[in-house]
């Protein structure tokens, strides 16, 4: 009882001594925070926040980067969050002021400044594209007719393609975009030699890709960008960084007006936070990062234009790669909720650490350039693979260029969520993804996974003890397969015919591939379990598991049960 009363007391105590700070375009940052003298930005007032404070920030765009070194305690969170749901953005952009001059025909030039990092130029709210071969515009990020397709005698570093004697550009200032060989990966590389006699460019891959199923390089997809010579279309732009020149692509002098340049990759960004709450703030053209963190809550916040990545340096061999900006909590128990993420060529929202939450979150848009380093929702600590228990929930993840979902790690649930339209830009793709023994315990259930390109749920190579229950298919390459063994996959629906509607079970010994640390095993799915689901084909990958207490009770739909259930369902989800 005097327990009782003394945290009682000392909650009263905690909460007497808490304070609203206010900030608004309107106010000062020599007020004292009040609501009738707030501060003019929210760096000041995260300067003075304690545990139990919170800040509320009035309607308006807010050019900062806050770096947040504070943190609240498990009975005295901080909150940041917008006043009364008003309309609070943190923007990355800046106008550009310089004025535009003719440069010939209908390009434009300004000088911005030298050697500036520059990875975004918009018109308004509108991105323009980089000036590039082929040209594409924001309706066409999901069309592959608007990247090239590599010829005869492409190889690793070697790329043939038609019209490269007909480009009129400096191809030593030039780089390369490709998703190559089998098409999951994509690389982006400086471009190092053309050879005009026999048309063909010239590049370092340094990165080995042969497996037991060899792809050729001859129908590759690939872009290049980097050279003023390239700037050809309408809402194009190309910076030159040693004479700081911009030049955009327009009709006339009028359209270079209104124009912005991303200059903040992060609005908050912090390490090491605690019981730190983030409500109803928005960003665009920027986004945020924490490391470390513990406890976090991000909710109830619209994120447009977060990352933009013109050279995919993450891809770049190990001595030489960079990390890219992206929308990253790393630690644990953090949750992040009503997110609402849009355009962005790489990650939506990555996850590192254990017993994080990601829920009702709105994904869509996500990497154009299609490589499978990058999904809708990514959930992976690559320092400990063997971390876990995070549940990605009831989120809503549409038009992604490779995966929808990616995890690893014990553990983790993967339930409710409504995927479609994956592998847009790549190859050998699955809907939701996951990889080797660590996700052991994983359940993946519940799930509306409809048109994906290839797979939809994907245990890859020695996958190990996966749950796979209860979730509808339709309209995918084919529907599940799980490679590794000890997996229960039970009470699915795939509807489909055939290879579409395929449960595919691997049983041969699983095939070594050069980036594996662990032991292969000489016989896949010996101790897994099928059972309980309705679907098109179940097709064993060599030899049947004829075993009738891991194999049964499953159902193969016939034509009319298929067109009736997916009418239903496509009504119903589409």
């Amino acid at each position: 009882m005097i327990k009782n009363i003394t945290l009682l007391f000392f909650l009263f105590f905690l909460n007497a001594f808490s304070k609203n700070y206010y900030v608004s375009k309107k106010g000062n940052d020599d007020n004292n925070g009040t609501k009738k003298q707030p501060f003019l930005t929210i760096r000041k007032a995260v300067s003075v926040l304690k545990p139990g404070d919170i800040c509320l920030i009035r309607k308006g765009n807010y050019l900062e980067v806050i770096n947040l070194d504070i943190s609240g305690n498990i009975n005295s969170p901080i909150t940041i969050k917008s006043y009364k749901n008003e309309n609070v953005t943190i923007n990355g952009l800046d106008k550009i002021n310089t004025k535009f001059t003719p440069h010939n025909n209908f390009i434009y030039k300004t000088n911005i400044g030298k050697n500036r990092k520059v990875t975004q130029i918009f018109k308004g709210n509108t991105p323009l594209f980089e000036a590039r071969y082929p040209n594409t515009s924001n309706k066409d990020i999901w069309n592959r007719n608007h990247w090239a397709d590599a010829k005869k005698n492409s190889s690793e570093g070697k790329l043939f393609h038609d019209n490269f004697k007909n480009l009129k550009i400096n191809w030593n200032e030039t780089h390369l975009v490709i998703n190559a060989a089998h098409q999951f990966g994509t690389w982006s590389r400086p471009i190092k030699n053309f050879n005009s006699k026999e048309n063909y460019i010239e590049y370092d891959f340094d990165v080995k890709l042969t497996t037991v199923n060899p792809k050729p390089w001859d129908d590759d997809k690939f872009y290049i960008f980097g050279s003023l010579g390239l700037l050809d279309s309408k809402n194009e732009w190309y910076y030159n960084p040693n004479s700081g020149e911009l030049f955009i692509y327009a009709n006339k002098l009028k359209d270079t007006e209104n124009i912005f340049i991303k200059t903040r990759e992060y609005g908050f960004q912090g390490s090491n936070n605690n019981y730190l709450n983030i409500e109803g703030i928005n960003f665009f053209g920027c986004t945020f990062n924490f490391k470390n963190g513990e406890n976090l809550n991000i909710s109830n916040c619209k994120i447009l234009y977060p990352t933009y990545s013109r050279e995919l340096t993450d891809s770049y061999p190990v001595n030489k790669r960079k990390p890219i900006t992206e929308t990253e909590i790393t630690g644990n128990n953090n949750n992040l909720s009503n997110i609402y993420l849009a355009h962005t060529n790489t990650t939506g929202i990555s996850i590192q650490g254990n017993n994080n939450l990601v829920e009702k979150c709105i994904v869509h848009d996500i990497n154009y350039s299609g490589s499978i380093n990058y999904a809708g929702i990514r959930v992976w600590d690559f320092k400990n693979e063997e971390n876990g228990n995070n549940s990605i929930i009831n989120n809503h993840i549409y038009n992604t260029g490779q995966i929808a979902i990616y995890f690893r790690g014990n553990n983790n649930l993967i339930d409710n969520n409504h995927v479609s339209h994956t592998g847009l830009a790549s190859k050998d793709i699955a809907a939701i993804h996951t990889v080797n023994n660590s996700c052991d315990g994983s359940i993946i259930s519940e799930n509306i996974i409809h048109d994906s390109t290839e797979k939809a749920i994907r245990g890859d190579y020695q996958s190990k003890g996966l749950t796979i229950k209860n979730n509808i298919i339709w309209n995918c390459g084919y529907g599940i397969i799980t490679k590794g063994d000890y997996h229960k996959v039970y009470g699915n629906l795939i509807i489909d015919e055939g290879e579409n509607g395929q449960l595919l079970i691997p049983t041969r010994a699983e095939p070594k591939k050069w980036w594996a640390k662990t032991k292969f095993l000489k016989e896949q799915n010996k101790n897994s379990m099928f059972y309980d689901n309705k679907l098109g084909e179940i097709k064993f990958r060599k030899n049947i598991i004829k075993d009738s207490s891991r194999v049964y009770n499953n159902t193969i739909l016939s034509s009319k049960e298929i067109e009736k259930l997916k009418t239903y369902y496509q009504k119903k989800y589409n």
